[in-house]
């Protein structure tokens, strides 16, 4: 069987049987967690997981370091319009936006 199309690179045993995991877990609907320094392509492996898996839904990518901690809650959940100033629209928020997706956080 052909090898899927994914953006990462490399031959080696390691990152061949990292992949094969991923191919594994992405049958089950099971949440998943990645661990790993900053920069070692967590959300490269969580994209191919997300693609992996099937779902229909988008890939939302959120960088939780640099959600301001004043409107964290609102970004991730949503909130009405004029919920507090500069609400100028109603938002759905990430989560929502993820809905049959993957919400990678």
């Amino acid at each position: 069987m052909a090898e899927p199309r994914i953006d990462i690179v490399g031959t080696s045993p390691a990152l061949r049987r990292a992949l094969a995991d991923v191919r594994l877990v992405a049958r089950t609907p099971a949440p998943v967690v990645l661990r790993g320094e900053s920069g070692t392509g967590k959300e490269l492996f969580a994209s191919y997981l997300h693609r992996e898996s099937g779902r229909r839904g988008p890939f939302v990518p959120v960088n939780c370091a640099a959600l301001p901690e004043a409107i964290v809650e609102s970004l991730l959940l949503g909130h009405r319009r004029g919920a507090f100033s500069g609400a100028v629209e109603a938002s759905a928020g990430l989560v929502a936006a993820a809905d049959g997706g993957t919400l990678f956080l």
